[in-house]
């Protein structure tokens, strides 16, 4: 991912994009590849790491036949290195290892970056934070632990695996090289990749425990959604409450029955449609009830309160509110910032189309009348059935995402099994 990296090449280079676009189009797969031109590596997007290792994948064969081109069109200059680099870092068995531990890492991306986007937001729930984490050590465990990463079809591993047993031959400067093996990979590669990822294990399992230091705490609130609590979880149901009690220096016979009381009712809340989250769904049940179940009522504002914790909070708040409080207007006076944040307070849901008429009044009158445009037709190819067979970028991570998540199926007693069938 550095200034010299293949990747970064081809994003400053309209020239090296336009041959990486002429590499695309020579791609035999059944997959849709049109409107690429790099490897989408921006380094302010979410997934600035992730996305350039998927696409890497998934365009190997074509990022090789880039390589091989540039290194004849640029021999000599930093560039042409750059890329003779590139396939020497990538040929040879030693380059297996390290293709495969590529695919590795995406395999590891993926998983975190589905449990970050969990933990990124305000409204996750603590109840929910177990079952989210059990899910990725479940994925974790069989990806890696298991290793079936190169096993299970549809995986960016597997992928990439085997693209590599489709060997590729190059002459640069009168050197051959070969990415790929004839056949199975090689056993040592294999095992060289999976021992950096155990190492990414052990590293991830530490991250945990610094970042969920008091854990045994924040995992008891999963009682309040008890149809989330199974064998993967881990969690002892019966100590939940008890932990809680102790926690908060409440009694707790008296937390006991009224959680018993009011369990039914917050379940049938939870069931219904509309119930946004478990905090909302307790926090109705007790308003229904009154004053009543004040000890109750003291973990319930925790689970409120501890729900949504992120270092990204306070950001998202700001986030939210840049449409309006844009941070470049230094000059906004309190008088006129406090005027706008008491007109979106007081706007209600049924007068949004009244909003709307007014500023397009207040527009017209400032700027005219808008252009008139035909978005308002309907298009030719509404409603008509696309002839195209190819699978999209978003099908093949919909297909990993499934792959993996039939691999981790729980069985009847509640433990891990892998459904793969004869493999």
């Amino acid at each position: 991912m550095g200034p010299t990296s293949v990747i970064q090449r081809v994003k400053n280079s309209d020239h090296l994009q336009r041959l990486f676009q002429q590499s695309i189009g020579q791609n035999p797969e059944n997959v849709e590849l049109s409107h690429i031109r790099n490897m989408s590596n921006a380094k302010h997007r979410f997934d600035s790491a992730l996305r350039p290792l998927i696409r890497l994948i998934v365009l190997f064969d074509e990022i090789c036949l880039l390589a091989k081109k540039v290194c004849i069109l640029r021999q000599g200059n930093d560039i042409g290195k750059d890329f003779q680099n590139f396939i020497e870092f990538m040929s040879g068995q030693q380059g297996i290892a390290r293709a495969l531990l590529i695919g590795l890492t995406a395999e590891a991306g993926e998983i975190s970056l589905e449990f970050i986007r969990f933990l990124d937001t305000e409204a996750y729930e603590v109840s929910d934070l177990n079952f989210a984490l059990a899910q990725r050590a479940r994925r974790t465990h069989v990806l890696f632990m298991q290793r079936q990463a190169f096993v299970l079809p549809a995986t960016w591993a597997k992928m990439l695996h085997d693209k590599l047993t489709r060997p590729k031959v190059f002459h640069v400067n009168g050197t051959p090289y070969q990415i790929g093996w004839a056949g199975a990979l090689p056993q040592a590669s294999l095992d060289a990749a999976y021992t950096h990822a155990h190492a990414w294990v052990a590293l991830a399992i530490y991250v945990i425990h610094a970042e969920f230091p008091s854990w045994s705490i924040l995992q008891s609130f999963a009682i309040f959604n008890p149809g989330r609590i199974c064998s993967i979880t881990g969690i002892d149901q019966d100590a939940c409450l008890p932990r809680l009690a102790r926690l908060f220096n409440l009694p707790m016979q008296a937390l006991q029955c009224q959680y018993d009381a009011l369990l039914p009712a917050a379940v049938r809340k939870l069931s219904e449609s509309d119930c946004a989250c478990t905090f909302g769904a307790w926090r109705d049940v007790l308003l229904a009830c009154g004053g009543r179940h004040r000890e109750l009522r003291e973990v319930v504002l925790r689970l409120g309160t501890w729900s949504g914790m992120t270092t990204s909070g306070v950001e998202h708040v700001h986030n939210m509110q840049d449409w309006l409080l844009d941070r470049r207007r230094g000059s906004l006076s309190d008088g006129v910032e406090n005027d706008e944040m008491k007109l979106v307070n007081d706007m209600k849901p049924n007068e949004i189309d009244a909003v709307c008429e007014l500023a397009a009044t207040v527009w017209a009158h400032f700027y005219g009348n808008p252009r008139e445009t035909d978005f308002t037709e309907v298009h030719g190819n509404t409603g008509k059935l696309r002839t195209s067979t190819k699978r999209s970028r978003v099908g093949l991570a919909r297909e990993r995402k499934d792959s993996v998540s039939k691999a981790c199926r729980l069985t009847g007693d509640g433990s891990v099994a892998t459904t793969l069938g004869d493999v």
